[in-house]
């Protein structure tokens, strides 16, 4: 099978704000060539979804033709990092990973919180369930992407290496670092061969206790084409790239995001 086009940009659908089918609709038409779904809402719940239901969504996402690229997981109950609700965080977690093995998802999205602030005790217990999860995934052929704000990537490849599953390797939000005060630059050429999914969006520079605000793309921090450049250095990423916000949602302002993207990839 050829590789496919690098040149090519992907959506959240929850992005879009008009429930699952009619956001994989909208996507669709605007020439979006992947998706990444929410996987922790009421629409798209790994407890309620059946076996149709999984089918059903998947071929919901191809027919649209695109490529189902990634699940996200990122309710509150499910943060991993919260040491008083563990417990659940990891069974919720397992379900939406086995959710994304079931639909031939080959990623699931999440987001950790401020892992390296939290005491030790607490830190090893959270590394153990980090490492429980992983390895689901590994056996399920999935691959847990984690990204955060806190800490930075140099912080999350140790923690990869320390873990040392295949199952677990690193995504990259450059909005969510720029916000943090963090260089999305260094961040990922410190990734290496672990980095396993990439998002695009802007952000005006915050640090991690006072974030700051997420903009339009090219209105921020973030230097999109040379982030886009580093990005092509990266072969073993698969594309295509996802366009991410959290603000400025109108289909309008995603379809001109797709082409602002498209016309500042040189690969």
């Amino acid at each position: 099978m050829s590789e496919p086009s690098r040149k090519s940009v992907g959506v959240r659908i929850d992005d879009l704000k008009s429930g699952v089918k009619s956001g994989i609709q909208i996507a669709s038409r605007i020439g979006f060539t992947a998706a990444e779904i929410a996987a922790d809402t009421q629409e798209v719940d790994p407890r309620e979804l059946g076996e149709s239901g999984r089918r059903h969504l998947a071929r919901l996402v191809r027919s649209g033709n695109m490529t189902f690229a990634s699940l996200s997981h990122n309710a509150r109950f499910a943060d991993l990092t919260n040491i008083t609700q563990l417990d659940r965080a990891v069974d919720s977690t397992r379900e939406a990973i086995r959710l994304a093995a079931d639909m031939g998802v080959p990623t699931l999205s999440k987001g950790l919180g401020p892992l390296w602030s939290i005491n030790e005790r607490d830190r090893e217990s959270v590394i153990a369930a980090l490492q429980d999860v992983s390895q689901y995934a590994e056996r399920f052929g999935t691959t847990l992407a984690i990204h955060s704000r806190f800490g930075g990537s140099d912080s999350l490849v140790e923690l990869v290496n320390k873990l040392a599953t295949p199952g677990l390797q690193i995504a990259i939000d450059p909005g969510e670092l720029v916000s943090a005060g963090i260089d999305p630059l260094a961040a990922m050429n410190a990734t290496g061969e672990q980095l396993a999914l990439a998002y695009v969006r802007d952000a005006q520079v915050g640090t991690p206790e006072h974030a700051g605000m997420e903009v339009a793309l090219g209105q921020g921090a973030l230097d999109v084409a040379a982030y886009l450049a580093h990005l092509s250095l990266h072969k073993n990423l698969p594309a295509p790239i996802l366009r991410r916000s959290d603000a400025s949602n109108a289909p309008s302002d995603i379809a001109t995001d797709k082409q602002y993207l498209l016309d500042a990839m040189l690969f």
